[in-house]
């Protein structure tokens, strides 16, 4: 597993998980 590539996907998913509570409010 690289550090790397699953820093970007929990950047990713963190991102989305903003966008689903920025859309809620």
């Amino acid at each position: 597993l690289n550090p790397e590539k699953i820093g970007e996907d929990m950047k990713r998913l963190s991102l989305r998980l903003a966008e689903r509570f920025t859309r809620l409010k």
